[in-house]
């Protein structure tokens, strides 16, 4: 039955936000960045798209992305899904990324991890929208981002919405 039911858009952050090319976050100099994301109902996760900016590509180049479950305010070590996005432009533009398929409970916290892995990376900033909470990775520990990592990224969730029979 799950599998019949047709994916679609459930919501997103800052989805229809201006985006600035100009204002980006650069994530390139870490080895994880962690995007808070608490879902306003449930459902199962099946893509992502986000808006990301690409430099030079090293051949065979390609980011890791992760959805985890929260632990104290950052990204626990329990990865619920993992994708890898294989960036084809180097301008900015919505970049789609298949997940899952993950359920995500309304109202509890959730990472989506990128892992640029050296690629010149930087998240595309709205022009205004709701700021984001991020985390950041150096070495092995998550820590708060760097007071000047501050924006609002844009990112649009999509997949399965489960019908409920009481």
């Amino acid at each position: 039955m799950i599998n019949e039911m047709p994916e679609q858009f459930v919501e997103g952050l800052n989805e229809a936000a201006e985006q600035s090319y100009e204002d980006t976050l650069v994530i390139t100099e870490f080895v994880g960045i962690g995007i808070l994301y608490v879902p306003s109902l449930s459902y199962l996760l099946t893509r992502l798209e986000m808006m990301l900016a690409f430099g030079d590509i090293p051949p065979n180049g390609k980011l890791d992305v992760h959805v985890s479950s929260d632990y104290g305010l950052k990204p626990s070590d329990i990865e619920l899904s993992s994708a890898s996005l294989v960036p084809k432009k180097l301008q900015g533009d919505w970049n789609e990324i298949r997940v899952g398929p993950v359920s995500l409970v309304k109202g509890r916290r959730y990472w989506l991890i990128i892992n640029p892995n050296r690629c010149r990376t930087a998240l595309i900033k709205a022009r205004k929208g709701s700021e984001s909470t991020f985390c950041v990775k150096r070495a092995e520990i998550w820590t708060k981002a760097p007071e000047e990592f501050k924006g609002s990224v844009m990112i649009r969730f999509y997949g399965k919405i489960i019908p409920v029979s009481y």
